[in-house]
């Protein structure tokens, strides 16, 4: 972003939430749902990320009085199987809900405070943000991986870290919920990218393949960022253990 903003001559505005929200709240997560199901952990681990991005862009279109918010996500990176797995998996029933919290008072009360300031600081909805126009860049423009890494590389200068991993490699839960989601059902998020850009003929089915094999052999250098997550979020060791070992439900290549 900086790049970008840098070779358009823009300004760049970046909001962080106060309190250590973000951490708090998931390390409350790990701690309420991880007895119960690890498929609970695995859906609240990117829970809150909707309220940075987008409730704090809206927040701060009021605050300046922008009346346009252009977003980049697309279809193309929306997971079509998460939500049949969270009907199957992440129900959680009120009564489940409301015995958890009795079971641990502490833990459901911090949980439900982290919730509602982070709420309060990004919400989601507000009758203000009715009065901006909300565009979704990537209904309008195809996504296409070449052409925006062409972009933003020749527009930009901008440069990835690693030629093999251009999308969303700059954050570090991601790498624990990639590592989660192929632990618990054998795929992930690149899989059903890769399948996509094959039916639009972005890639060839052997491209998306070998694309598969680079990020398989480079689960092992993930867990070290794993474990600086655990740290972050300052998990017990039994915590860690049930977490770590899904890597015994599927095997490396």
């Amino acid at each position: 972003m900086q790049a970008i903003t840098q070779a358009l001559d823009v300004d760049l505005l970046t909001a962080t939430p106060s309190g250590n929200f973000q951490r708090r709240r998931v390390r409350r997560n790990v701690d309420m749902y991880l007895g119960i199901s690890r498929h609970k952990v695995l859906q609240v681990l990117c829970a809150l990320c909707g309220h940075g991005y987008r409730g704090g862009a809206l927040k701060t279109c009021v605050e300046l009085g922008i009346p346009l918010a252009v977003f980049g996500a697309s279809r193309m990176e929306d997971a079509l199987y998460k939500p049949h797995i969270r009907a199957s998996f992440f129900r959680m029933p009120r009564w489940k809900k409301l015995q958890l919290a009795l079971r641990r008072p502490v833990i459901a009360a911090e949980w439900y405070y982290v919730n509602q300031a982070m709420k309060r600081e990004f919400p989601l909805v507000r009758s203000e943000f009715q009065n901006i126009t909300v565009v979704e860049f990537f209904d309008y423009v195809p996504w296409d991986e070449a052409a925006i890494l062409d972009t933003i590389e020749t527009g930009a200068a901008w440069q990835p870290a690693s030629a093999d991993n251009t999308w969303r490699f700059d954050c570090k839960m991601h790498a624990l919920v990639d590592y989660m989601t192929m632990g618990l059902y054998g795929f992930s998020d690149k899989h059903d990218l890769y399948s996509k850009q094959i039916r639009e003929g972005q890639l060839t089915r052997d491209e998306a393949l070998q694309r598969l094999h680079q990020h398989e052999a480079a689960y092992k250098q993930h867990e070290q960022v794993i474990c600086e997550i655990f740290d972050m979020l300052e998990l017990y060791e039994e915590q860690r253990e049930a977490i770590m070992e899904l890597r015994t439900l599927w095997a490396y290549d």
